[in-house]
């Protein structure tokens, strides 16, 4: 490449001749030095696209032009400049740019914005004369803290008619009184203004989040996007708005690195989901953080609507501030509020429909008369021996193979001739088109001191199967208020949710149950399994869907926090956070009798009623100091935290109801023996925690993390643990010998993370013998009777083990995220290696212990 020289003086231009070559624009235009300042010079070059001579300037003297490409399109450039004394660039640029009705402006360091002189009035796209009513526009574009915006694009919207605005974030343009403002740039989101016949017109852009640093939620504090060192997942909200699932993790799959996520299509929404695998023979779930609040609810509990943003802490340096909870991964959430100066009521809601995929093509009564042959045949038997439900007419060709010359099932499947041999698709019997609708109403509002968020939910899925489904009643409360000049702010997140579920699945009965087999009998009955003729004990899926059809289940949970928020002094928080999960179960099921048409039967009805209450409580404390100095960034968290839970749980069953329907069927009313469980839990968790994070520079980020857990399932020599972490980064992207040199490099971070988690995930009794009173275990004849008093006592259910200690696991990750173009195209790559130490488990029993396996 050329060397380029840039003197101090005048520059003109000169010309490069070469012969044997076609020279470049590089080549044929360079700076030199100045001549004496009364010779002119003479200049002549040849017709060139202008863009192309524009993008060979920027390559060769390290300079940017911002432009509107559409002011250059089709334009070529033939210069012959006599008598002229360029000075510098900008003089030269403007002598270039002059002829199509442009000029330029220098508005940075080797950075330069071309606009048109003046906007053409002649040429708005497509609309007659008489029919304009042109305007002189002109005024001043910011962004959202005053400062003026220069370079941004305005174009009047359908056409090419457009200005740039100066340094000074002004403009000028000619248009229709009734055009539309198109305005666009880098970082901010585009924005249209009507002209409405205005004169003078200031327009404020707003940064677009998607182009800039997002700033995420952490745990405890937030950090942003660009400055995490460790592997955090963001989910976008445009990701969760398209989410039509009655759990909104099932629309996450796929989406999420590392998160593996199985669902077995049950309309109540079920789904597991595993963090970078299985940590454990014990792992819990991922835990759920709501609002700040660590929970360990279902997601199908929460109205997705509601949801503002989640966040998945993968690795052990981002979630170790979670302690003994965080093994198997942590999933952030924060849910919607108001905004300040905005009141808005809003409805959305779908219908969509749901049916089998791929469904396995079932045998006809035909084809399963002809499987029956084939397998007697194989096995070298009769087939007529064999099977009571078909005859069958065969016979062997001269080669020996037996052939099937004709099938037929028999008439009747029953002595009493009410159930005909049939051709039952079972799954067509037992299957519908699943139906789901939600509905929600959103109504927010915000000042500067106050802002609320209201919203109602009400979601149904109805299942594939018959008799089954889901329904979600939600409401949502969360309101802050900032007080004391702005010091102290208060808040609450309240959250209402109503599940009704009936989650049967008979698909397997589906797969086996015979085609010759009717659903009903001719007098009404149901069909079922022939005993008499030798058929296998076969179980009627639409009997047991219909006869199961109220037998559902009823959900309550209370999802709710309060908390201060206090500025001490500039950069030190003071938050205080109270937060309950309140969670309540019911169920009365019926067991019904009934009668199948081929003679089997359940003579005994009965009821049974359970329900479940859990609570937990939660109280956290934090200390958050920020401070900036130069280019260093310091976050510094100091906290502790008091978790307890409390949970019981009733079940009652009694046989012999008069009348199988639900206004009757109550315990009170059944006559018959009675069986009555019960059964409770308790424990508690006390932590504490202190996190920092520092960023040099924008470049060089470092964090710690220490979790001192102390859980009542172990005992008083191991009751703590300690869960420490530590993470480095390096924005590569940040670096000059990157950001000079490879432009299309938005992105480029380097990390590295190491960290421990713990896993408590142990039954609360697990350090102590415990015993259980079981009749039908320990009831003997001490007097050496069979009858009259049976003496029974207790029996020991688990040995327990006094020196328990905490399970971790400790994980070590290197990643690497990018952005390019702009973050057009961005993702990250990451390698890790999990190894857990002292994993908790049940052993079995040998049976010469005595009591053998009792530990379940």
């Amino acid at each position: 490449m050329r060397k380029q020289v840039r003197p101090k003086g005048r520059w003109v231009l000169l010309f490069l001749i070469s012969i044997g070559f076609t020279p470049t624009f590089a080549q044929q235009v360079a700076f030199a030095p100045p001549t004496p300042p009364h010779q002119p010079t003479t200049i002549q070059l040849q017709a060139k696209p202008l863009k192309a001579v524009l993008n060979q300037i920027q390559k060769e003297q390290k300079v940017r032009f911002n432009y509107n490409s559409d002011l250059i399109k089709d334009k070529t450039i033939s210069l012959d400049l006599s008598k002229v004394y360029l000075n510098n660039m900008e003089q030269l640029l403007n002598v270039v740019l002059k002829p199509y009705g442009l000029t330029v402006e220098k508005i940075g360091n080797k950075r330069y914005v071309i606009f048109p002189l003046q906007a053409p009035a002649n040429k708005t796209s497509q609309i007659q004369p008489q029919e304009l009513t042109p305007i002189n526009v002109s005024g001043k574009v910011t962004d959202q803290q005053g400062s003026p915006l220069p370079g941004v694009t305005i174009l009047i919207k359908g056409t090419n008619t457009g200005t740039v605005t100066n340094t000074e974030g002004d403009f000028t343009l000619q248009a229709d009184e009734k055009d539309i403002l198109l305005l666009s740039y880098i970082g901010f989101a585009t924005k249209e203004v009507s002209v409405n016949g205005q004169s003078k017109i200031n327009v404020q852009m707003e940064e677009d989040t998607k182009a800039l640093e997002e700033v995420v939620v952490t745990g405890y504090m937030t950090q942003k996007k660009a400055d995490l060192t460790g592997s955090v997942a963001v989910i976008t909200p445009a990701v969760i708005e398209k989410n039509n699932y009655s759990n909104v993790i099932q629309g996450l799959q796929g989406r999420v690195p590392g998160m593996f996520i199985t669902t077995d299509g049950n309309p109540v929404g079920n789904a597991t989901v595993q963090i970078r695998g299985l940590t454990s023979m014990r792992s819990a779930p991922p835990l759920i953080v709501v609002d700040g609040l660590p929970t360990n609810m279902n997601l199908r509990d929460i109205n997705p609507n509601d949801i503002a943003s989640m966040q998945v802490l993968k690795d052990a340096a981002s979630a170790s501030i979670y302690g003994s909870r965080a093994a198997s991964g942590v999933i952030l959430i924060q849910t919607k509020n108001g905004k300040a100066g905005e009141t808005k009521v809003t409805y959305d809601g779908y219908v969509g429909v749901s049916s089998f995929m791929n469904r396995i093509k079932m045998m006809n009564t035909q084809q399963y008369g002809q499987a029956l042959w084939q397998a007697a045949i194989n096995d070298g038997r009769d087939p007529n021996e064999v099977t009571q439900i078909y005859d069958f007419e065969w016979h062997r060709g001269d080669d020996g193979i037996a052939l099937l010359d004709k099938v037929s099932p028999i008439e009747w499947l029953n002595a009493e001739k009410t159930m005909p041999s049939a051709d039952t698709d079972w799954f067509d019997a037992g299957s519908q088109l699943g139906l789901q609708n939600n509905h929600n109403l959103t109504i927010s509002n915000g000042t500067d001191k106050a802002r609320t968020m209201l919203s109602l939910n009400y979601h149904e899925n109805r299942g594939t199967q018959i008799h089954t489904g889901f329904r979600r009643y939600a409401l949502r409360l969360n309101s802050d208020y900032t007080l004391l000049k702005d010091r102290l702010m208060i808040g609450e997140n309240l959250s209402v949710s109503h599940l009704k579920l009936n989650d049967q699945n008979h698909s397997h009965s589906f797969l086996t149950m015979p085609p010759i087999i009717p659903v009903y009998t001719t007098d009404g009955g149901w069909g079922g399994t022939a005993y008499n003729l030798g058929m296998d004990d076969y179980n009627n899926p639409v009997r047991m869907l219909t006869q199961g059809k109220d037998n559902g289940t009823n959900y309550t949970r209370i999802l709710g926090s309060i908390y201060a928020d206090l500025r001490l002094f500039k950069g030190l928080q003071l938050k205080s956070l109270f937060g309950a999960d309140y969670t309540s179960g019911y169920f009365r099921h019926i067991d019904f009798t009934w009668k199948e048409g081929g003679g089997k039967q359940d003579i005994i009805n009965g009821v049974r009623n359970r329900q479940t209450h859990a609570l937990t409580s939660t109280w956290t404390n934090t200390l958050n100091y920020n401070v900036n100095v130069g280019k260093h960034n310091l976050d510094f968290l100091a906290g502790i935290e008091a978790v307890k839970f409390t949970a019981q749980e009733m079940e009652g069953y009694r046989r012999d109801i008069e009348f199988e329907d639900y206004d009757y069927a109550y315990l009170n009313s059944a006559t018959g023996n009675q069986e009555v469980y019960g059964t409770g839990d308790e424990w508690g968790l006390l932590s504490y925690f202190s996190k920092f994070n520092y960023v040099f520079n924008q470049k060089y980020l470092l964090s710690a993390t220490m979790r001192y857990d102390g859980s009542s399932k172990f005992g008083v020599n191991n009751r703590f643990g300690f869960f420490p972490a530590v993470s480095a980064g390096w924005r590569l992207s940040e670096e000059n010998f990157l950001k000079d040199n490879v432009g299309f490099i938005s992105d480029l971070k380097l990390r590295a993370s190491w960290g421990k988690n713990g896993n408590s995930n142990i039954p609360t009794n697990a350090l102590v013998n415990y015993y259980v009173a079981d009749y039908r275990g320990t009831g003997y004849g001490l007097a050496g009777n069979e009858t009259g008093t049976i003496y029974s006592g207790y029996r020991r259910a688990h040995i327990g083990n006094p020196d328990l200690k905490w399970e971790a696991t400790a994980q070590t990750d290197i990643g690497l995220d990018f952005g390019l173009f702009n973050g057009s195209v961005s993702g990250s790559f990451d390698y890790f290696y999990k190894v857990t130490d002292g994993m908790l488990y049940e052993p079995p029993y040998i049976g010469a212990i005595g009591e053998g396996d009792t530990a379940g």
